[in-house]
């Protein structure tokens, strides 16, 4: 079986696991801007503490703003680790598309600049949470977008801890990961919901929906049509995220005493999009059942895709293919219709 990835989507269970404190700095901030954001009149624009804000962090880099965008700039004060002290978490930036999250702490010598990370959102306003988790160590989060088009969305939740001074990314999950249509045989819809243990032990719970259906392969169909009324496999799911002192990280806690709980290969394909070779590996199990179990349409077109799998590595229907058309700095990625031979776009649906 040929291991192709049809779109070039390599963000892998794997890497979304690793603790990853690389993003830290330290920058000495003025405790009167501190104090200023602290006493801040939301009423009013930030732009001025932005701009102060910008000069004591980058001053070396020439800003080219706009004097009609005042930004945004939205704090919270709050105790995140074992000290007695409050550290300051904030999203700021110019645009509601590009957001910054920040994490700031104080030491002896005054506040600190600890973690700047760079993001990507659309359709919706960036968020920053705090959990009250079991332990002294509070987790935050925010939801980061990285695909979005015309028929496919994927973002995901990252997960953060802050621990004797370090920022340690300790977890990232898909929240939702949806392709319909783009003349692929497979679709899919992900989506994600989670839960934090405050009582008894620091761990995270998440339950994940799936549907993968056949793509616009039916006769008649056009390459940005799908059918969610013909599923190869569909469930909902469980796991524990458990907190390792040690890693740094949320470590899944698999169960294997059902062939249909999650396991590492299918945590894998949901964060993916419709990775062709890895779904037919990892849902083996349901795709069985599927052959057995299924109607005369969902055995005719399954047997059809699993063939093409296993000569091409990929299963594209008949109608276009789907392409990366850029990419931003902060990873996010734009796709669109393949061009044809003739070089016109393939049609697609807004």
């Amino acid at each position: 079986m040929k291991p192709t990835i049809f779109i070039c989507l390599f963000t892998l269970f794997s890497e979304f696991m690793i603790a990853q404190p690389e993003q830290n700095i330290h920058v000495r901030i003025p405790d009167s801007w501190m104090e200023n954001v602290r006493t801040m009149d939301y009423e009013k624009s930030p732009h001025d503490l932005i701009i102060e804000f910008e000069k004591t962090v980058f001053p070396d880099s020439v800003f080219n703003y706009d004097d009609n965008m005042y930004g945004f700039l939205n704090p919270m004060f709050v105790n995140l680790d074992q000290d007695a002290g409050e550290e300051m978490i904030a999203l700021y930036g110019w645009t509601p598309n590009t957001p910054v999250m920040l994490v700031f702490d104080r030491a002896e010598d005054g506040w600190k600049l600890l973690y700047a990370e760079a993001f990507y959102m659309h359709y919706r306003e960036p968020e920053l949470s705090v959990a009250n988790n079991f332990g002294p160590n509070k987790t935050f989060y925010f939801r980061w977008l990285y695909d979005r088009g015309s028929g496919i969305y994927r973002d995901s939740y990252h997960f953060y801890k802050l621990i004797d001074g370090v920022v340690y990314h300790s977890l990232g999950l898909v929240n939702e990961a949806r392709l319909y249509g783009w003349g692929l045989f497979l679709n899919q819809d992900v989506s994600m919901t989670f839960d934090f243990d405050g009582l008894t032990s620091d761990k995270i719970w998440i339950n994940s929906n799936y549907s993968y259906f056949a793509g616009p392969v039916v006769d008649g169909d056009v390459s940005w049509e799908g059918h969610t009324e013909i599923p190869f496999v569909q469930n909902s799911d469980g796991l524990n995220f458990n907190w390792n002192p040690e890693t740094k990280m949320y470590e899944p806690e698999f169960y294997d005493y059902d062939s249909t709980n999650l396991n590492a290969e299918k945590l894998t394909c949901l964060q993916e999009l419709c990775n062709d070779t890895l779904f037919v590996k990892a849902f083996r199990y349901e795709i069985n059942q599927t052959l057995k179990d299924g109607t005369e349409q969902q055995k005719k077109l399954l047997k059809q895709y699993l063939k093409t799998v296993e000569e091409q590595g990929k299963a594209t229907a008949p109608e276009g293919e789907l392409e990366l058309k850029g990419e931003t700095e902060s990873g996010m990625k734009f796709y669109g219709p393949k061009d044809s031979d003739s070089g016109k776009k393939k049609n697609k649906k807004r």
